[in-house]
Parts: structure tokens; C-alpha cells; sequence
């Protein structure tokens, strides 16, 4: 049996503080999405360390591990 205990939540301020809102991404951007903010993180078992996984341009939602980049070319 698979246990997920990761924990999402959203990242503000120039300190990127963390703070949890959900047990799944797709719950973390909705909240992200309903109250303004632009990016999601994941505590990996629920330890100390944070990592951002999804950041809003353009009013999408980009997954930092897709097939597409955060960034846009100059081109």
C-alpha cells in the first residue's frame, strides 16, 4: 500500500515563506487561484523542506516538471 504524505501549500513574499492549505495539488492551486496567489509547493512527507512545483503566468498554471518551460524565449 502506497501512503501519500506529501503536503501542499502556497509560497509568498520575497522570503518564499510556505504555508499549507492542502493534501493535493489540485487543491493547493485551487486555493492559490480563489485568494491570488502565484505559486504552489510540496513538503515531500511532510518534512521541512519545500520545493516550488507550479507557478502562475499568464493566468495558467505551469508545472515546473512539464514538458514546458516557466520561462519564455526572447525569440
Amino acid at each position: 500500500m502506497i501512503v501519500n504524505n506529501n503536503s501542499y501549500g502556497i509560497v509568498t513574499g520575497p522570503d518564499n515563506i510556505y504555508t499549507d492549505v492542502s493534501r493535493t495539488l489540485k487543491g493547493a492551486k485551487r486555493y492559490a487561484t480563489l485568494h491570488d496567489f502565484d505559486k504552489v509547493g510540496i513538503r515531500f512527507n511532510s518534512g521541512y523542506h519545500v520545493k516550488v512545483v507550479a507557478v502562475k503566468i499568464d493566468n495558467k498554471w505551469l508545472d515546473k516538471y512539464s514538458k514546458f518551460s516557466l520561462y519564455k524565449s526572447n525569440d
